[in-house]
């Protein structure tokens, strides 16, 4: 990593941090932490995850997956960068798409629900969509750059009877309990800088993962 990309820092928060300006080594190393911690639950606890990315393109399995013994947990993932591949691989609707674009809670919880359908054997789905930057001068889009979207949906019974009131007091902004699954999503906006966004993006996936199954 070039040395002016490691000096900068994002404001970074998630319902096990409180808010601090973090470094991509930082956030690497907190990246790393969590993700064996979760990996050791998934695999004692026989869970299995999947995927569906778009701003991350596959780093978020990519992360998951540098834990040896990965396959233990990890099904697989749905790299889903253009809207064309979110309607072939997940089945997005284009009317969807068009009314909220890519980057909308209805779009990350469809394709975290839609994962857990094209793959099974998943237990737990984690989507997330987002405009990682850089933000240009005639920016156009629907919301903020540096804003991604996610979806975590997992079965009912995983749940903590303390999950509603943490996801309150934290950046979720819907929680949908169906028969079997719930579908927890939330909107971050973080500094405009794409390979921090990106690094963040996986991070709070990861953290708020193992908020959610207590960790």
């Amino acid at each position: 990593m070039r040395k002016e990309e490691n000096s900068e820092k994002l404001l970074y928060s998630d319902s096990l941090l409180k808010v601090q300006l973090l470094s991509a080594a930082d956030m690497t190393s907190l990246l790393a932490k969590s993700n064996r911690r979760l990996g050791a639950y998934l695999r004692k606890e026989k869970l299995h995850l999947v995927t569906a990315e778009s701003l991350t393109a596959g780093s978020l399995s990519g992360y998951i997956a540098d834990i040896s013994g990965a396959s233990d947990y990890l099904s697989g993932a749905f790299v889903c960068y253009t809207n064309q591949a979110k309607q072939t691989l997940l089945g997005i609707p284009a009317p969807m798409l068009e009314k909220y674009s890519a980057v909308s809670a209805p779009v990350v919880q469809s394709m975290a629900k839609n994962s857990l359908k094209r793959l099974p054997q998943a237990d737990i789905a984690v989507a997330l969509s987002g405009y990682a930057g850089p933000q240009t001068a005639n920016w156009q889009e629907k919301e903020a750059c540096g804003t991604v979207y996610f979806a975590l949906a997992l079965p009912l019974q995983l749940i903590d009877k303390s999950t509603q009131v943490t996801c309150a007091a934290t950046d979720c902004i819907a929680c949908d309990y169906g028969d079997d699954v719930a579908v927890f999503t939330y909107k971050k906006i973080f500094s405009p800088k794409r390979n921090l966004v990106r690094l963040a993006a996986c991070l709070f996936a990861i953290r708020e993962l193992s908020a959610i199954l207590a960790i």
